[in-house]
């Protein structure tokens, strides 16, 4: 009996194998981990292919990281279930990423389905849903069915049994299996304790495939290492393909030419308000279209949060006007906010006045580099809201502040670069709250070691700030060294990662006071 229930269960897998359609492959494996596809076990290997309903289940000290087609990527850490509950990137097909985390820990780089449909992307836990809005985070599921939600980047949504509460980069919600949810800071001490005690595997060399690697009958390379680390393949079985049913004296056939698409430049900065409390400006949003050349502003905005009186988050959003400018690599463009909308934190009605700060959106065209792939600016705007908690009408908010753009590399391309030592040179641009809130400049360099995934950043303000900072994909963060609480973040910019932008936040007396708040850009 038990040899028929197990050809009957080997026959439902075949089954709905052969049925079931490939979304994503293991891009990188660390330890021991697991398929559960319908109810039978797969022994995970790097380079397998996943599929919707599969859940992923790892042991301890493993690490899985995951490419979806959309691009989004995926890590898994030690003693995790996570499971993909619903996924379609198709054509003419509307998108959707529905994940799953019920226990351990799963950090995301959103792709383009984070993009065109953010409201289409989620991860469940076991008490409450994550949503996006173009982001990084990382999820921690504990052993008491509570669970913390870090936002390195971006923003997100955490709903609890139909309430919502926006959690914004630099910001973890800790998630009570009751549902009740706590908003807090994390210092650079809580983000490196996080990302050591889930996702940190020691030292990692990552295995290059050579020329020579040996290609089995099936195709797929073949490799033969008793080292457990990262192997990054990449899969050219269709090209081969391709190639050998092509006659020999038959030409290769002209590639189509692609529409243009458009450049989609996402990052963030700084920002203070006049009277002299800080924010982060959580995304600045720019659409680059055709070659690059044409600012579509109808597409771009900034946003930044703030706490209202009662404790709830306020979202601001600020629209770009509508005409489109000409865009030239380091050349200044200048251009106003047409709208402003409020959410959240009691507040309502905001609109543009005529104020302190002008009503301006600003690249200040002192790039490093003569291409369209990152550059850098300011922006300003003065307006009235009414707060309805404390009963107030035409309350002013006066805020101005600092942004860093560009165009992200592959986390593909980032992740074949290799040396462990390559320098990147370039200059920051400051709001010095030390000093009446004064935009300073100066230098800064970047050493990468491509082999460990680290980064160190160095500015040279004062006497120097330093900032280490390990590489996730195509973006990196970290924090501040000498004992302070600072952090920093950045994002490889380019076809190839020879740029690099991102923003960092400096501090003394032991993390008690800020210091500075500002962007940074540096290329090879």
């Amino acid at each position: 009996m038990k040899f028929f229930t197990k050809i009957i269960l080997i026959v439902l897998f075949l089954s709905a194998t052969l049925f079931s359609k490939d979304i994503a492959r293991v891009t990188g494996l660390n330890g021991k981990a697991y398929i559960d596809r319908d109810g039978v076990k797969i022994e995970l290997t790097l380079g397998a292919s996943l599929q919707e309903k599969d859940t992923i289940v790892t042991k301890d000290k493993a690490k899985v990281q995951i490419i979806f087609e959309d691009e989004t990527i995926v890590t898994v850490g030690k003693n995790s279930n996570f499971s993909i509950d619903e996924y379609l990137y198709e054509a003419k097909e509307e998108p959707v990423a529905k994940f799953g985390i019920l226990r351990g820990a799963m950090r995301t780089i959103t792709g383009k389905i984070g993009e065109i449909a953010p409201d289409k992307f989620s991860v469940k836990t076991k008490t409450s849903t994550i949503g996006i809005r173009g982001t990084n985070f990382a999820i921690i599921e504990r052993v008491d069915g509570s669970h913390l939600v870090y936002c390195t980047y971006g923003a997100i949504s955490v709903s609890v049994s139909g309430n919502e509460i926006i959690v914004g980069q630099g910001f973890y919600a800790s998630v009570a299996l009751s549902g009740e949810i706590e908003l807090n800071e994390f210092t650079s001490k809580e983000l490196r304790e996080m990302q050591e005690s889930n996702f940190a595997e020691g030292k990692k060399k990552k295995i290059r495939v050579s020329k020579d690697a040996d290609v089995a009958d099936d195709g797929q390379l073949d490799f033969t290492t008793d080292n457990e680390s990262a192997i990054v393949v990449k899969d050219t079985t269709a090209q081969t393909q391709d190639a050998t049913q092509r006659e020999d004296n038959e030409p290769e056939p002209e590639p189509e030419p692609e529409p243009p698409t458009p450049h989609q430049i996402v990052m963030s900065g700084w920002m203070v308000n006049s009277d002299g409390s800080e924010h982060y400006s959580r995304r600045v949003g720019l659409d680059f279209i055709s070659d690059g050349s044409l600012f579509d502003s109808a597409n771009s905005w900034v946003e930044d949060a703030s706490q209202g009186a009662a404790g709830e988050t306020a979202e601001w959003k600020y629209t770009i006007s509508d005409t489109p400018l000409t865009y030239t690599s380091r050349e200044e463009f200048s251009t106003t906010f047409s709208s402003v909308v409020v959410s959240g934190g009691n507040f309502s009605n905001a609109r543009i006045t005529a104020g302190t700060q002008p009503n301006s959106f600003i690249a200040t065209g002192d790039d490093l580099k003569n291409d369209d792939y990152m550059s850098w600016g300011s922006w300003s705007i003065s307006l009235l809201y009414n707060d309805d908690y404390a009963g107030a009408k035409d309350q002013t908010r006066d805020v101005y502040g600092l942004w860093v753009a560009g165009e992200p590399t592959d986390a593909a391309v980032v992740d074949a670069l290799t040396g462990n030592a390559v320098s990147y040179d370039g200059k920051y641009r400051a709001i010095d709250f030390v000093n009446s809130n004064t935009i300073v400049n100066g230098t800064a360099d970047m050493t990468v070691d491509f082999g460990a995934d680290t980064a160190t950043l160095n500015i040279d303000y004062d006497s120097g700030r330093t900032f280490d900072m390990y590489i996730t994909g195509n973006s990196m963060n970290g924090t501040q060294g000498g004992g302070e609480d600072g952090v920093a973040d950045g994002t490889f910019y380019g076809p190839d990662g020879d740029s690099v932008g991102g923003n960092f936040k400096t501090t003394f007396d032991d993390g008690a006071a800020v210091e500075i708040k500002g962007v940074y850009q540096v290329d090879k």
